[in-house]
């Protein structure tokens, strides 16, 4: 493995320069050297190619990746997954599973995703656009975009100050959420997040300790996802 950075002639002093990149070469499973765009720091690219060659080897030994070695790939730039499932080191199902949230919510026809796997359950229309518009509103608040952007702070940031009143510029109050809305989100964020490890899309959920004071018979209605 070798991490470096490229040199270019810059146009207008006609010096050679360096590029604020990182880049790494490594052997791949074929034994061809690949070139791979890291970041900006050298240690997080060193700390990058490292984890491709456990990818190499991965490849290799035709071993599944290791939990936190999927975990690592699931946080990677979209950019870089891609490039790594160019070079044939990760499958282009495993890169597929790392789409924009919205696509693994509502899906399409020829890939569903959670909306037709509600569907499917025999759950009434109603529920399933209910529980839907539930987690792409909470999503949407929170920023999340792709998977690795699920963080629980910022959901129950999120839930927790829908619970709150407001006021506006007159002074009239606007009540937040009841106990049991809050919960409805809730269940409805982990239910998705539960779906996503067991259709092998994630590696396991990111909200499991998330819990509400009256979340018990509200939650029940996903217990079997």
């Amino acid at each position: 493995m070798r991490t470096f950075q490229s040199t270019y002639r810059d146009r207008k002093t006609g010096r050679t320069r360096k590029t604020r990149m990182w880049y790494v070469e490594i052997a791949d499973h074929l034994e061809i050297i690949r070139r791979v765009s890291g970041f900006r720091d050298r240690k997080a690219t060193e700390s990058l190619g490292r984890n491709i060659e456990r990818l190499v080897w991965a490849k290799v030994g035709r071993e599944p990746l290791a939990p936190e070695l999927s975990r690592w790939v699931e946080g990677l730039p979209p950019k870089i997954r891609k490039r790594l499932a160019t070079l044939g080191l990760l499958s282009v199902g495993k890169v597929a599973a790392m789409s924009p949230l919205l696509e693994h919510v509502n899906g399409g026809p020829d890939a569903p995703g959670w909306r037709q796997y509600l569907t499917a359950k025999g759950n009434t229309t109603g529920h399933v656009k209910k529980s839907c518009g539930q987690v792409e509103r909470v999503f949407e608040a929170c920023g999340a975009v792709n998977w690795s952007d699920v963080l629980p702070g910022k959901v129950m940031t999120h839930l927790d100050g829908l619970r709150a009143d407001t006021a506006d510029a007159d002074g009239a109050v606007k009540r937040g959420i009841s106990a049991r809305t809050f919960n409805g989100y809730l269940g409805a964020v982990k239910a998705f997040c539960r779906w996503m490890v067991k259709d092998g899309r994630a590696s396991e959920s990111p909200l499991p300790t998330l819990t509400g004071s009256t979340f018990g018979r509200i939650a029940a209605s996903f217990a079997g996802l």
